[in-house]
């Protein structure tokens, strides 16, 4: 976030979540009300905080499995080929186990690991992972 009033909002709201965790065990409710659940591992929809600006800050739940995420990354329009690609191997590779052989059949790309792999390696200064 760039300095404004939606930065500070952020700033003040996760400041305020980590006091009353490490007062009351429980991130509490942020200045605008809106009560951070807490996170049930074993259930069928997963429970999160979207930290955004105040009218977007909202608790969001969500059926999140490794084939959801795949077909709304293959949807996605805002990622060239490559990048769908690279993000896909990130995924297949860097979460649990190496699962890339496998689940890469599984999609409508025409995906190369070692092409992906090369660009991130190329671009590791402009990456964080």
């Amino acid at each position: 976030y760039p300095p404004s009033f939606s930065k500070r909002f952020t700033s003040k709201n996760m400041m305020k979540f980590w006091a009353n965790f490490a007062r009351f065990g429980s991130p509490g409710k942020s200045t605008n009300s809106v009560l951070w659940e807490p996170y049930e591992a074993n259930a069928m929809y997963s429970n999160y905080l979207i930290l955004d600006k105040k009218r977007n800050l909202k608790m969001h739940k969500d059926s999140i499995s490794m084939e959801s995420l795949t077909l709304e990354l293959e949807n996605d329009k805002r990622v060239n080929d490559l990048e769908r690609c690279v993000l896909l191997m990130q995924i297949f590779t860097y979460i649990g186990e190496d699962l890339y052989d496998e689940l890469i059949k599984n999609t409508s790309q025409n995906c190369d690991r070692e092409e992906s792999q090369r660009f991130v390696e190329e671009n590791a200064s402009y990456i964080e992972y």
